[in-house]
């Protein structure tokens, strides 16, 4: 594409009027997207709502582009701006470390940032002028609804759509989404309410931004209502820099009360009713949206157990970066390597993302992404300081100022949370940048200004058949995607099904145990990287006995994910428990590469001992564990069998102690182990007896069962049974 030869002046605007036919359907399309993803869920966890979301999201931006380059039918000079370069320079990263990181990764994060940018570069000549008034409107109704249905759920259980543990969430999968997304809506329901000039809307824009702010409350997720704290104050600083132009300034003394009293009636009114949520109930943080905001506004502390786990996942992070400074570990790729760096006790990841953006953009990409930061906060920082410079004398002043106080709460709940990866958040996030960008005038900066390119409609047949091409690819990935997350779910359901059984290992089940197989390895083939529940529906199987097909789905999990140490250590296992010691050894060798002493690994060290026979050694190495304070529970189990057999008393003494402190509940099972050790050898079935009997008398319910079932038939008389 030629560059223009000439810029205008700072004053005209450069490119096609927001009202221009080429732009107007692509601005539906964009508009439609805001309103659809926050109100659009499933029903059911069949297929997660992230994935439904990520597809609209995708399907919308690349349905924008179609709709712009199928109007784009003659010479037109469209507007430009750098800050496209940034999302771009993102993806030509992630699109490089497909050779050298995770391929699938990286391939999702490039994809991700080239859909970012195709949204930013629509959305700089969409959305001016009275275009950008009409965004605000649709992004405001997609808040309100999803908003109206968090309501629903917190005051009446309404169980439509399907949710997480975290209550409520709308139509989203945790309420922290929810939660961040309304907070980074807000302010555009904030500018409509402060441009209105009837009562009548005056009161319905009070009401819902009441709405809002009340599921704002009710989700009570701290970093959200800090966001909503810092909007407040941005809020009143822009209604009193641009008084001249806001009609809220000029209301009369009656709107005013009128609006006030419609906002406290409904935050005041709705958030005095209690939750008939039991999840909601059941946290113990309030039963009201007021009580729930009060409790978690003064719990917000690093002593906070939410806060003290995303504190271990930015040290991890913090050594990632410190490892790889100038490449990053790759695009994508921060779950991929985190089990090396986080602590040696987490057995799997923390979590799938670092609860930071910053940070895990820095770790992922290194010096690109802190070369994308920085410019992204001199480009913010010149918007700002334009934006209260320019104030009531800039005719999109108003859009800009409200672009800016989204941007400050999706950077806020990027400290604490992942918006980035959310598509509703992203799409917003791209939506709010595009409007700053858009109004942006032509100064004499050289870094992130606006520019203008001449359309060729010679280049319209290529635009529209990469287009095209983009859709097919969209509409495949959400294809084989919804097709993984049904097989696994089913198969996830089914096994929970088995394993909650009287007795799992029943003939009858079989047919059952074969579906999950089935269903498990056509999602594996269909996508081997996918990580969510492929390897709990292993742990199932290893639950039944069926260890040979655990290890198979675990193993399927490790080529895609090799640095998890639980995973390699639950190969191990099985591996031991199928009488295989060499294949247990070399997969003990694996995870002894990343963690050490991770207590897991230093378990598996001690059953691998004992499994070959060298039960000196075993104990010797079981001591020196408890010495440095791990506690691992089949470690202390292990610990208490041997010393038993060995005649360590003291050591199996203070082992049994350990256990009845960390898990009474496998008191039972430690000495049912130490029981049957007796029993097989029939060396002495006095001990053994002894050993079954104190097995009872720690077992309760279903574990007095299990206690029961292992007491060999000659036994049965000596415990009277």
């Amino acid at each position: 594409m030629k560059a223009a030869a000439t810029r205008p002046a700072a004053s005209q605007p450069v490119g096609p009027t927001a009202d221009a036919a080429p732009w107007r359907a692509a601005s539906v399309v964009l508009a439609a997207a805001v309103i659809m993803l926050p109100v659009t869920g499933m029903s059911s966890a069949i297929v997660y709502q992230d994935t439904l979301k990520a597809f609209l999201a995708s399907a919308a931006a690349v349905l924008a582009l179609l709709a712009l380059f199928w109007r784009l039918r003659s010479p037109a000079t469209l507007r430009t701006h750098a800050i496209v370069v940034l999302p771009l320079l993102l993806a030509v990263y992630a699109l490089g470390s497909i050779g050298w990181a995770h391929g699938y990764l990286a391939a999702c994060e490039a994809i991700r940032w080239a859909l970012f940018a195709a949204v930013l570069a629509v959305g700089v000549n969409a959305f001016t002028g009275e275009n950008a008034a009409r965004l605000a409107w649709s992004v405001h109704l997609g808040a309100v609804g999803a908003a109206g249905i968090a309501a629903l759920q917190f005051l009446f259980a309404f169980g439509f759509f399907a949710q997480g543990e975290a209550h409520p969430a709308a139509t989203f999968a945790n309420r922290n989404f929810m939660a961040e997304y309304l907070v980074c809506a807000l302010p555009f329901g904030g500018m409509l309410l402060a441009r209105a000039r009837r009562d009548d809307a005056v009161a319905l824009l009070s009401a819902s931004i009441g709405l809002v702010v009340l599921a704002l409350m009710m989700a009570a997720t701290r970093s959200a209502l800090i966001a909503l704290g810092l909007e407040a104050i941005a809020f009143a600083l822009i209604v009193w820099r641009l008084r001249s132009v806001l009609p809220m300034t000029q209301w009369r003394p009656g709107t005013r009360v009128l609006a006030i009293l419609v906002f406290a009636g409904v935050v005041g009114g709705l958030g005095s009713i209690p939750s008939a949520d039991r999840s909601v109930l059941h946290e113990d943080r309030g039963a009201t949206a007021i009580e729930r905001t009060l409790n978690r506004s003064r719990s917000i502390s690093m002593s906070d157990s939410s806060l003290g786990m995303r504190k271990v996942m930015w040290d991890a992070t913090r050594k990632m970066i410190v490892a790889n400074p100038v490449t990053g570990v790759g695009a994508g790729a921060w779950e991929y390597q985190l089990p090396r760096f986080q602590d040696q006790r987490e057995s799997v990841e923390k979590d799938y993302y670092a609860h930071n953006e910053i940070l895990q953009l820095v770790a992922e990409y290194g010096l690109a992404g802190v070369l994308v930061l920085l410019l992204l906060a001199r480009y913010l920082l010149r918007a700002t300081r334009h934006a209260w410079v320019a104030g009531p004398l800039s005719s999109d002043g108003i859009w800009r100022a409200t672009a800016l106080a989204s941007v400050m709460a999706m950077l806020a709940v990027s400290m604490l949370g992942f918006p980035w990866h959310m598509p509703a958040t992203l799409l917003l996030f791209a939506l709010s940048l595009s409007i700053l960008a858009g109004s942006d005038p032509h100064g004499r900066g050289r870094e992130l200004s606006p520019g203008s390119i001449q359309w060729d409609p010679a280049w319209r047949g290529v635009a529209l058949l990469a287009s095209a091409g983009a859709m097919a690819g969209t509409l495949y990935v959400a294809s084989v995607t919804a097709q993984v997350e049904v097989k696994l779910v089913r198969a996830y359901k089914l096994a929970q099904y088995i394993s909650d059984y009287p007795d799992p290992r029943d003939e009858l089940l079989q047919p059952q145990k074969a579906e999950v197989l089935r269903l498990t390895r056509e999602a594996i083939a269909l996508n081997p990287h996918y990580r969510r529940l492929t390897p709990a529906i292993a742990d199932h199987l290893a639950r039944w006995g069926d260890m040979r097909e655990a290890i198979e789905i675990w193993t399927a999990t490790l080529s895609s994910r090799p640095f998890i140490v639980g995973i390699n250590t639950n190969v191990a296992r099985a591996h031991l428990a199928l009488k295989e010691p060499a294949e247990a050894s070399a997969y003990l060798v694996r995870a002894r590469r990343v963690a050490p002493d991770a207590p897991g690994v230093r378990s598996l060290e001690v059953a691998l001992l004992m499994e070959l026979g060298d039960k000196v050694r075993a104990l010797a190495a079981a001591r020196t564990a408890l010495g440095q304070g791990i506690l691992d529970e089949d470690l202390l189990i292990n610990t208490f069998v041997l010393a038993s057999c060995i005649g360590d008393s003291p050591t199996a003494a203070q082992a049994l102690a350990k256990l009845g402190r960390e898990n009474p509940g496998r008191l039972s099972q430690a000495l049912v182990q130490l029981a049957t050790g007796y029993a097989q050898t029939g060396s002495d079935d006095g001990l053994a007896a002894d050993a079954f009997r104190r097995a009872l008398a720690s077992a309760t319910g279903a574990s007095r069962a299990a206690v029961l079932a292992a007491v060999p038939a000659r036994l049965r008389s000596r415990l009277s049974l």
